[in-house]
């Protein structure tokens, strides 16, 4: 499915300007446009040329072009189609644009949209945490949406992004053998590795993340995404795995089960070992929102090695 901003339209542009640029046809058609015409003659760029062999024939150097371009920007920039390497523009992948998230306000198709906005696309909250239903998850809290061209996109999901409260930096990393580590999570000084199980092919990672880590826990299932890829040869009998990847029902019913894991773990345990009299838990019932910024470094490192640790690919 192609993003419906993206365009293609039919330019022209000059080999002999110093600064080409590229417009549609309709304008290089123009009746008062010297370069389709015997008047490119006058043109300073042309003074060189070999005039054509007719008197009404355009100019040689004008070069047509089929282009590409996105509808969402005020100013499109055109790469010819023969160019155009793989993007999520030309796969699912573009629903988690954010450009296409704006201009595509309240339908259907805004992932990042409040689960009262969603419509086609529900989502189940579990102790205010929410869970797209669309989405399949991981066992270590990562979701993955999976396009039927084999696109993916994948991001932390509302559980973790609650543990963490925020990030104070977002760090893109390489990968090893088994498991694909693709970034770090600095928290309250501590540096905390994030892996997808699978391995991805042609992957795009989310830069605007360096800049701006919030959007990692303020819009986990939109802006705050992590990478694109493709998935890399399995099977699908694999990949949805449900010991790998949970959704719908099952998805809601695991989240469940995580968060009542955390909140016992939080009170029976780090919360009894921290001693510091900072609040751990709200109210006593489930854990509070940033908890992970609050405990002792060897109870987060726990905590993270319990819930946000990648099952090995033999799981």
């Amino acid at each position: 499915m192609l993003c419906p901003f993206l365009r293609e339209a039919r330019v022209n542009c000059c080999r002999e300007a110093p600064a080409a640029r590229a417009l549609p046809l309709e304008a290089i058609h123009a009746a008062s446009s010297r370069c389709n015409g015997p008047d490119y003659l006058s043109c300073p760029h042309a003074r060189d040329l070999v005039p054509s062999a007719t008197p009404a024939g355009r100019c040689p150097s004008l070069v047509e072009n089929q282009v590409q371009y996105c509808a969402a920007v005020s100013a499109p920039k055109f790469i010819p189609t023969i160019a155009m390497l793989p993007s999520r523009c030309l796969s699912e992948a573009h629903r988690h644009c954010a450009l296409f998230l704006d201009r595509s306000g309240g339908q259907a198709a805004a992932i990042a949209a409040p689960a009262s906005q969603r419509g086609a696309r529900p989502a189940v909250l579990v102790e205010g945490i929410e869970v797209p239903l669309e989405l399949g998850y991981t066992t270590n809290h990562l979701w993955a949406d999976r396009g039927a061209d084999g696109s993916c996109t994948i991001g932390a999901d509302g559980f973790l992004a609650r543990v963490i409260g925020r990030a104070d930096r977002v760090t893109f990393v390489a990968s090893w053998p088994g498991v694909q580590s693709f970034a770090v999570l600095s928290i309250a000084g501590l540096e905390l590795p994030l892996a997808f199980p699978y391995r991805l092919d042609r992957i795009v990672i989310n830069y605007v993340l360096r800049v701006e880590p919030d959007r990692l826990t303020s819009d986990p299932y939109g802006a705050g995404w992590l990478l694109e890829g493709y998935w890399s040869g399995e099977p699908d009998a694999r990949l949805d795995s449900p010991r790998r990847v949970v959704r719908g029902g099952d998805a809601v019913a695991w989240m469940h089960r995580e968060v009542e894991r955390l909140s016992l773990l939080v009170h029976d345990q780090l919360g009894v070992r921290g001693g510091n009299g900072l609040a751990t838990a709200a109210d006593g019932g489930m854990f509070a929102a940033g908890v992970a910024r609050v405990l002792r470094r060897e109870d987060v490192l726990h905590l993270f090695s319990e819930f946000f640790s990648a099952p090995t690919a033999s799981a």
